[in-house]
């Protein structure tokens, strides 16, 4: 089902004075009561879409979190090895240099 578009004051009470007109009153109060019915429901569809939309929106914003933080860590673990292998590599071209004196 579609979602209804607003309608102005006017245009209701127009149509509801068109129903009066033609149909009776009981019958234009019937077609105001399912109106008003009609727009209460369609308003707490709308609100519970709107806290689903906050729920989600919250639960992203915290995996965003998260995959910061890990990506954080993944990059001081790479420069940890980083620095770790140019240890290794100086301590080798050390040695190296030592034996080629020897």
């Amino acid at each position: 089902m579609g979602r209804p578009t607003a309608r102005t004051e006017t245009q209701i009470a127009a149509n509801m004075n068109e129903i009066a007109r033609t149909q009776g009153y009981h019958a234009a109060t019937a077609a105001a009561r399912r109106l008003l019915h009609d727009a209460q429901t369609e308003l707490a569809e709308a609100e519970r879409d709107e806290q689903e939309a906050q729920r989600i929106t919250h639960a992203a914003r915290e995996t965003a979190a998260i995959a910061e933080r890990v990506l954080l860590r993944v990059v001081m673990t790479q420069e940890r090895a980083i620095r770790g292998l140019q240890a290794d590599n100086a301590a080798l071209c050390a040695g190296a240099r030592r034996e080629q004196v020897a």
